[in-house]
Protein backbone atom coordinates (compact mmCIF):
# COMPACT_ATOMS: atom_id res chain seq x y z
CA UNK A 1 0.00 0.00 0.00
CA UNK A 2 1.42 3.38 -1.04
CA UNK A 3 1.96 5.99 1.62
CA UNK A 4 -0.51 8.86 1.47
CA UNK A 5 0.97 12.28 0.85
CA UNK A 6 0.41 14.85 3.61
CA UNK A 7 -0.39 17.42 0.88
CA UNK A 8 -3.71 17.89 -0.89
CA UNK A 9 -4.04 18.78 -4.57
CA UNK A 10 -3.40 22.46 -3.74
CA UNK A 11 -0.08 21.81 -1.98
CA UNK A 12 -1.68 22.41 1.42
CA UNK A 13 -1.30 20.28 4.52
CA UNK A 14 -4.28 19.20 6.58
CA UNK A 15 -3.68 22.25 8.78
CA UNK A 16 -4.29 24.45 5.75
CA UNK A 17 -0.70 25.68 5.65
CA UNK A 18 0.57 26.18 2.11
CA UNK A 19 3.91 24.50 2.61
CA UNK A 20 3.51 21.73 0.06
CA UNK A 21 6.18 20.86 -2.47
CA UNK A 22 4.91 23.45 -4.98
CA UNK A 23 4.89 26.19 -2.37
CA UNK A 24 8.37 25.18 -1.19
CA UNK A 25 9.65 25.26 -4.77
CA UNK A 26 8.10 28.68 -5.26
CA UNK A 27 9.82 29.96 -2.12
CA UNK A 28 13.22 28.57 -3.11
CA UNK A 29 12.88 29.94 -6.65
CA UNK A 30 11.83 33.44 -5.50
CA UNK A 31 14.36 33.61 -2.66
CA UNK A 32 17.21 32.45 -4.91
CA UNK A 33 16.25 34.96 -7.61
CA UNK A 34 16.10 37.81 -5.08
CA UNK A 35 18.94 36.85 -2.73
CA UNK A 36 21.70 39.15 -4.02
CA UNK A 37 19.45 42.19 -4.26
CA UNK A 38 18.02 41.49 -0.81
CA UNK A 39 21.53 41.06 0.61
CA UNK A 40 22.59 44.34 -0.97
CA UNK A 41 19.57 46.00 0.65
CA UNK A 42 20.37 44.61 4.12
CA UNK A 43 24.05 45.50 3.75
CA UNK A 44 23.13 49.07 2.81
CA UNK A 45 21.18 49.36 6.06
CA UNK A 46 23.74 47.84 8.43
CA UNK A 47 27.00 48.71 6.66
CA UNK A 48 28.81 45.64 7.97
CA UNK A 49 29.28 42.39 6.04
CA UNK A 50 29.25 40.16 9.14
CA UNK A 51 26.08 41.75 10.51
CA UNK A 52 24.48 41.55 7.05
CA UNK A 53 25.36 37.84 6.81
CA UNK A 54 23.79 37.14 10.22
CA UNK A 55 20.71 39.17 9.40
CA UNK A 56 20.32 37.42 6.03
CA UNK A 57 20.29 34.04 7.79
CA UNK A 58 17.57 35.29 10.11
CA UNK A 59 15.75 36.90 7.18
CA UNK A 60 15.70 33.64 5.20
CA UNK A 61 14.22 31.75 8.14
CA UNK A 62 11.67 34.47 8.84
CA UNK A 63 10.67 34.70 5.17
CA UNK A 64 9.95 30.97 5.09
CA UNK A 65 7.99 31.19 8.35
CA UNK A 66 5.94 34.08 6.95
CA UNK A 67 5.69 32.76 3.40
CA UNK A 68 1.96 32.17 3.81
CA UNK A 69 1.62 35.97 4.07
CA UNK A 70 3.21 36.40 0.64
CA UNK A 71 0.73 36.67 -2.22
CA UNK A 72 1.95 34.69 -5.23
CA UNK A 73 2.28 36.79 -8.35
CA UNK A 74 3.23 39.95 -6.46
CA UNK A 75 6.77 41.26 -5.99
CA UNK A 76 8.60 38.80 -3.76
CA UNK A 77 11.54 41.18 -3.47
CA UNK A 78 9.35 44.05 -2.26
CA UNK A 79 7.73 41.76 0.33
CA UNK A 80 11.11 40.33 1.40
CA UNK A 81 12.59 43.82 1.75
CA UNK A 82 9.76 44.82 4.09
CA UNK A 83 10.38 41.73 6.24
CA UNK A 84 14.16 42.34 6.21
CA UNK A 85 13.74 46.03 7.02
CA UNK A 86 11.63 45.19 10.07
CA UNK A 87 14.24 42.65 11.16
CA UNK A 88 16.98 45.30 10.81
CA UNK A 89 14.86 47.74 12.84
CA UNK A 90 14.53 45.13 15.59
CA UNK A 91 18.25 44.45 15.42
CA UNK A 92 19.08 48.14 15.90
CA UNK A 93 16.54 48.54 18.70
CA UNK A 94 18.10 45.59 20.55
CA UNK A 95 21.54 47.15 20.04
CA UNK A 96 20.37 50.51 21.39
CA UNK A 97 22.62 51.17 24.34
CA UNK A 98 24.96 53.90 25.52
CA UNK A 99 25.54 56.56 22.88
CA UNK A 100 24.06 54.55 20.02
CA UNK A 101 20.75 55.93 18.86
CA UNK A 102 18.44 54.36 16.33
CA UNK A 103 16.31 56.63 14.19
CA UNK A 104 13.60 54.80 12.24
CA UNK A 105 13.09 57.85 10.02
CA UNK A 106 16.74 57.83 8.94
CA UNK A 107 16.59 54.06 8.41
CA UNK A 108 13.44 54.43 6.29
CA UNK A 109 15.16 57.09 4.16
CA UNK A 110 18.20 54.85 3.69
CA UNK A 111 15.97 51.95 2.67
CA UNK A 112 13.99 54.11 0.25
CA UNK A 113 17.17 55.52 -1.30
CA UNK A 114 18.55 52.01 -1.81
CA UNK A 115 15.34 50.77 -3.41
CA UNK A 116 15.13 53.84 -5.62
CA UNK A 117 18.72 53.45 -6.82
CA UNK A 118 18.22 49.74 -7.42
CA UNK A 119 15.03 50.33 -9.40
CA UNK A 120 16.84 52.95 -11.51
CA UNK A 121 19.64 50.47 -12.24
CA UNK A 122 17.08 47.81 -13.17
CA UNK A 123 15.45 50.19 -15.65
CA UNK A 124 18.87 50.91 -17.18
CA UNK A 125 19.63 47.16 -17.41
CA UNK A 126 16.36 46.53 -19.23
CA UNK A 127 17.00 49.39 -21.64
CA UNK A 128 20.56 48.16 -22.23
CA UNK A 129 19.24 44.67 -23.01
CA UNK A 130 16.85 46.21 -25.56
CA UNK A 131 19.69 48.23 -27.08
CA UNK A 132 21.89 45.13 -27.34
CA UNK A 133 19.07 43.37 -29.19
CA UNK A 134 19.00 46.22 -31.72
CA UNK A 135 22.70 45.75 -32.57
CA UNK A 136 23.64 43.93 -35.78
CA UNK A 137 24.17 40.21 -35.21
CA UNK A 138 27.96 40.41 -35.69
CA UNK A 139 28.26 43.04 -32.95
CA UNK A 140 26.04 41.06 -30.56
CA UNK A 141 28.15 37.96 -31.14
CA UNK A 142 31.36 39.90 -30.49
CA UNK A 143 29.97 41.17 -27.19
CA UNK A 144 28.90 37.66 -26.21
CA UNK A 145 32.32 36.22 -27.07
CA UNK A 146 34.26 38.87 -25.16
CA UNK A 147 32.01 39.24 -22.13
CA UNK A 148 30.87 35.65 -21.67
CA UNK A 149 32.00 33.94 -18.48
CA UNK A 150 35.09 32.36 -20.09
CA UNK A 151 35.49 34.98 -22.81
CA UNK A 152 38.20 37.55 -23.16
CA UNK A 153 39.45 40.07 -25.71
CA UNK A 154 42.66 38.07 -26.06
CA UNK A 155 40.97 34.74 -26.82
CA UNK A 156 38.44 36.41 -29.14
CA UNK A 157 41.25 38.16 -31.05
CA UNK A 158 43.08 34.85 -31.46
CA UNK A 159 39.92 33.03 -32.63
CA UNK A 160 39.13 35.78 -35.14
CA UNK A 161 42.73 36.27 -36.35
CA UNK A 162 42.61 39.93 -35.31
CA UNK A 163 44.79 41.99 -33.02
CA UNK A 164 43.65 42.65 -29.46
CA UNK A 165 43.81 46.34 -30.27
CA UNK A 166 41.41 45.91 -33.20
CA UNK A 167 38.94 43.99 -31.01
CA UNK A 168 39.24 46.58 -28.22
CA UNK A 169 38.56 49.45 -30.63
CA UNK A 170 35.56 47.65 -32.10
CA UNK A 171 34.18 46.98 -28.61
CA UNK A 172 34.75 50.62 -27.70
CA UNK A 173 32.67 51.73 -30.69
CA UNK A 174 29.93 49.25 -29.73
CA UNK A 175 29.92 50.50 -26.10
CA UNK A 176 29.58 54.09 -27.32
CA UNK A 177 26.69 53.04 -29.56
CA UNK A 178 25.02 51.24 -26.62
CA UNK A 179 25.57 54.20 -24.31
CA UNK A 180 23.95 56.55 -26.78
CA UNK A 181 21.03 54.18 -27.25
CA UNK A 182 20.47 53.94 -23.48
CA UNK A 183 20.73 57.71 -22.99
CA UNK A 184 18.43 58.38 -25.96
CA UNK A 185 15.85 55.91 -24.64
CA UNK A 186 16.05 57.39 -21.13
CA UNK A 187 15.69 60.87 -22.60
CA UNK A 188 12.55 59.83 -24.46
CA UNK A 189 11.15 58.23 -21.31
CA UNK A 190 11.67 61.43 -19.30
CA UNK A 191 9.75 63.61 -21.76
Amino acid sequence: MAAKSPYNSHGMTASGRGDGPDRYSEFVREYSRSYHRLYSFVLSLVGNVHEADDLMQETGILLWQKFDDYASGTSFLRWARAVARNLVYRYYRSKKQGCFSFDTEVMAKLAAAHVSAEEWLEVRREILADCVEKLPLAERKLIERCYAEQGSIKSTAEEMNKSQNAISKRLSRIRIKLSRCVERTLGMAQH
